[in-house]
Order: structure tokens, then C-alpha cells, then sequence
């Protein structure tokens, strides 16, 4: 049987890479067009149990997007499907995936939900992915996340796939590149993922957003006709001084003016934190 569809994992002995890999499964049911690809380190074999799936080892360990890549160079199907290893799709990603690439665009994101998660990573994901939430509308979008993230294959080697050097950020490289190229991108919301990412305490939230902000901001430097920041701000010194203002006005504008995480307002003195460490990280920047 032909392949159709190569569903790609990044793991970095991920604890949760089972957990992800039952619920792809699932998903998959007796089709045997689609496979399944875990790429990059998994030496404690957190896959074991799960068979089905082809593992393709890294020499070293890489950052996400260079496992992504691994495994997508050694994918047969037309199109790329990519989770990562802390989510688990919902009943009727596979099947909403496929139809938003082949009908939609060929390059999709999904939806994005908030597991049961404690506090500190509740206010990751809102911080990180309030723009994705499923409870967003569909259409189409400037950029879109890699946790749950379709491309037509074709166009994804077209691309060169996501940049290997960036420890985060890498998708939002590799969209807008893709957009910039004249692909266009849907988000279908309810194709979804549960997120579950792993912060038990401030420390984690502030690293995690700081080396996302590094990493940002040398997206954004790359694609500055894109992300053009107003004048006010191009300066570090006044990015520095600003950073309060900035994270104060972002935060405000994630709870009341974007609506879909209102619910989750008790986490905004810790997303408010996040994107602190957001603003001095870019302000830091080499």
C-alpha cells in the first residue's frame, strides 16, 4: 500500500512520547496508508510498546526542528503531519488534517487545547499558544505552530524544511518563509492537539520564554520587513525600559481583547511574567 500521510514526532527522551504515540494510533485505526515517524533520541525507549512506529535516531541530541527534519527526509507519504511528543491529537485530527491540505491550503495548522496541567504550565501554553486555542475560528492565517502542524511534502522539501540551528521559533521561520514563497496558510481549529508541557514552577516558565524570546527575535531580525516593530522601539535601550509596559499591554490584550483563554485569567500574573522574560530577552539579544 502507498503511503499517504507520514505522521513525524520529535522526541528528546520525552516521558510522554507513549502517551502521544497511543493516541496517534488511535487515530490511525487499521489504515494502512499512514505511518508513523519518532526522530531524534529516545535511548530510555519511551516508544516501547508501539511497534508500529519507526524510530529514526539522531547521531546527537538536535533541537525540535532538526529532529522534524530527520524524519521527514526518510517520510514516504505526500503529506507531512507533525505533534510533538507532549500532545495528544483528539478524535478526528488525522481525518480533519488531511481534508484541510488536500481542500484548504496546502499548509495547515491545527487547533491547540489546554490539558489538566498544573498552573505553571497552564500559563505556558496560554502565554505561547493563545493564538491557537481551537476555540479560535478557522481561516487563514500570517503564521501557525509546529506542535500541530500539516504541509504537502512537496512543498515542504521546497522550503528546506524548518532551520536546524534555531532551538525554538523555527516555525514561525519556516510559515513565513512559506508565506513570503506565495503558500497560503489555514488554521483549522478543530483538528486538535492537547498540549501538556512540563512546568512545575516560575523558574521553567521564565527560561522557557526567555530562549523562545532569543530565538524570536533572531526570526524577526531575519524577516524584519515582516515583523517591522514601530520606531519607538527599535532602539534596545528603550525596548529595555519598556519591557513592563509592553508585557502589562500584552497581557491585557491576550485576556480581554482576544477573548478565547478569558477563562484562564487566574494564570495572567505568571503570563504576564513570560512575557517580561520574552521583552528582556529580545531587549538582551546578540
Amino acid at each position: 500500500m502507498r503511503i499517504a500521510t507520514s505522521i513525524v514526532i520529535p522526541t528528546l527522551e520525552s516521558p510522554t512520547l507513549g502517551d502521544t504515540l497511543a493516541a496517534v494510533e488511535a487515530e490511525i485505526a487499521m489504515r494502512d496508508d499512514v505511518e508513523i515517524i519518532v526522530a531524534g533520541r529516545d535511548l530510555a525507549r519511551f516508544r516501547s510498546g508501539h511497534d508500529d512506529a519507526r524510530y529514526v535516531e539522531t547521531e546527537r541530541p538536535v533541537f525540535p526542528g532538526a529532529a522534524r527534519n530527520h524524519g521527514a527526509a526518510r517520510a514516504r507519504g505526500r503529506r507531512l503531519l507533525f505533534t510533538d511528543s507532549d500532545c495528544l491529537p483528539r478524535s478526528g485530527w488525522l481525518a480533519r488534517m488531511e481534508a484541510a491540505l488536500d481542500r484548504r491550503a496546502p499548509v495547515v495548522g491545527g487547533g491547540v487545547a489546554f490539558g489538566e496541567e498544573g498552573y505553571w504550565s497552564r500559563a505556558d501554553n496560554v502565554a505561547l499558544l493563545h493564538e491557537y486555542v481551537s476555540r479560535r475560528p478557522a481561516g487563514f492565517r500570517p503564521y501557525l505552530a509546529s506542535l500541530n502542524f500539516g504541509i504537502q511534502r512537496s512543498l515542504f522539501e521546497r522550503a528546506g524544511g524548518f532551520d536546524a540551528s534555531l532551538r525554538s521559533a523555527e516555525d514561525l521561520d519556516l510559515t513565513v518563509r512559506l508565506a513570503r514563497d506565495g503558500a497560503r496558510l489555514y488554521f483549522e481549529p478543530e483538528a486538535t492537539v492537547t498540549h501538556r508541557p512540563r512546568r512545575t514552577g516560575v523558574g521553567d516558565l521564565w527560561r522557557h520564554h526567555f530562549t523562545y524570546g532569543v530565538n524570536s527575535a533572531r526570526v524577526r531580525q531575519r524577516h524584519a520587513d515582516v515583523f517591522l516593530p514601530p520606531p519607538f522601539l527599535a532602539s534596545r535601550a528603550a525596548m529595555l525600559v519598556l519591557s513592563p509596559a509592553i508585557a502589562l499591554a500584552t497581557t491585557a490584550r491576550i485576556f480581554l481583547g482576544e477573548r478565547a483563554v478569558i477563562d484562564d485569567w487566574p494564570t495572567a500574573p505568571a503570563v504576564f511574567l513570560a512575557k517580561m522574560a520574552w521583552c528582556l530577552s529580545v531587549a538582551l539579544h546578540d
